[in-house]
């Protein structure tokens, strides 16, 4: 049986709690990046706050940088875990939605605040605002989607987030030096992430710099296949496989759905029932 594969860490494992106290730095780093955005927006007078008094001015831009900040990092993540997950380039994807979302939600409320004392400004026709305000919204947006890459890749690279998910131990499963480290113990499925690779292992998970070319040398045909641009697959991984129109996924131990390319549809059918023959016999 293939053992489900969850995103933790054990809470008493030393790696877990440095991993943790670096996140919570890096993490506080982004409130201190909106709170010198908004001092060098106050300062500059942009976007004709001139009239408005320093206080006001950096409250009003405090404000906008705080609502950019929590919405852009919110959408990215729901777009990304719930829509474009499975995608080739859905990082990127997601990160072009998060920013179009935030615009109009963070446009939609300023709108809103023209009615109040925080932004006393005559309130313009919505489109005519809309196309003011668009583009600061969308700076402001990639700068935080930016950082929060940074930071994230910053902290999962370190080696303390390479753990046993189960035990919090750092050491090697086996003793063969010569191979890497996520190849020490059966890998269940190989994804793309950019130009990195979240590999799932049986209870472990590793987020390395690398290309899936370079990952399915190191993996035997017979342990899976890649079913995807942007997916490599374990065949005891695989619990059923689903038709829907012309589109085939792959439901894993997991729960997790796994699209199939079209043109290799045909490959990874034949080769799940050739192992299914095989697992019976």
């Amino acid at each position: 049986m293939v053992c489900r594969v969850e995103s933790i860490f054990v809470v008493n494992s030393p790696a877990f709690k440095f991993a943790s106290l670096k996140l919570s730095l890096n993490s506080a780093l982004i409130p201190i990046v909106a709170l010198l955005l908004a001092g060098v927006l106050t300062i500059g007078r942009a976007f004709n706050t001139g009239d408005l008094n320093s206080l006001h001015r950096f409250g009003l831009w405090l404000t906008v940088c705080a609502l950019v900040a929590v919405q852009v990092l919110v959408f990215r993540y729901l777009v990304h875990r719930y829509v474009f997950r499975s995608l080739a380039y859905g990082q990127f994807v997601s990160n072009v939605s998060a920013v179009v979302l935030t615009i109009f939600a963070v446009a939609a409320e300023l709108h809103v605040l023209k009615y109040t004392p925080i932004l006393p400004k005559r309130v313009d026709p919505p489109l005519e605002f809309l196309a003011f305000v668009w583009l600061p919204i969308a700076v402001i947006s990639a700068i935080f989607i930016l950082l929060h890459k940074m930071l994230y890749l910053h902290a999962v690279d370190r080696p303390s987030m390479d753990v046993d998910l189960v035990t919090g131990e750092t050491n090697a499963v086996d003793s063969d030096e010569s191979m890497p480290e996520w190849r020490r113990s059966k890998t269940l499925r190989v994804q793309v992430e950019d130009h990195y690779l979240r590999i799932f292992n049986q209870n472990r998970q590793f987020f390395i710099r690398g290309k899936m070319s370079e990952a399915i040398q190191l993996l035997k045909p017979k342990e899976g296949m890649r079913v995807h641009r942007s997916h490599w697959v374990s065949f005891e991984h695989v619990d059923e496989i689903q038709k829907e129109g012309r589109d085939y996924h792959l439901r894993l131990n997991d729960g997790d759905r796994i699209p199939v390319s079209r043109g290799r549809a045909s490959e990874v059918l034949k080769s799940l029932e050739r192992f299914s023959a095989m697992s019976n016999e």
